[in-house]
């Protein structure tokens, strides 16, 4: 959420973000079928962002703990899914949006994970990089 208040964040307006961030702090937006069509769009534009732009400060690696995972094993980040969790922990961690990431042939994993460690590259499917 704090990547959400940053300024830094050009995705989405001012105005978009407050919305947002005042609509997520309560307790019953995800139970609303028009709330989640109209946010969804944004959250995953959102979550596309975080996932490729956000990183550790320290190591310049992704800043989310599974993406980074799967980079270091040399994965692309291939596709979000809308409302692919919504059990409550679903909500909470990642306000349902799950990634699927994909290995490819053994040279291209290999490639991708020394890219990844070396130069701290991100490799993003086409579905992915759109959302940019």
């Amino acid at each position: 959420m704090e990547e959400l208040n940053s300024s830094s964040t050009s995705l989405i307006s001012s105005e978009t973000r407050s919305w947002l961030c005042s609509l997520l702090s309560t307790t019953t937006w995800h139970l609303d079928e028009k709330i989640l069509n109209t946010i969804q769009p944004i959250l995953i534009r959102l979550c596309a962002y975080y996932l490729t732009q956000v990183k550790h400060p320290r190591t310049g690696y992704a800043r989310d703990p599974v993406a980074n995972f799967h980079l270091h094993n040399g994965a692309v980040i291939w596709r979000l899914n809308w409302l692919a969790d919504r059990s409550e922990r679903g909500w909470k961690q990642s306000l349902s949006i799950m990634v699927n990431y994909r290995y490819y042939s053994f040279d291209r994993i290999d490639r991708n994970s020394i890219d990844y460690i070396d130069k701290q590259t991100i490799q993003i499917d086409e579905q992915v990089s759109q959302l940019l």
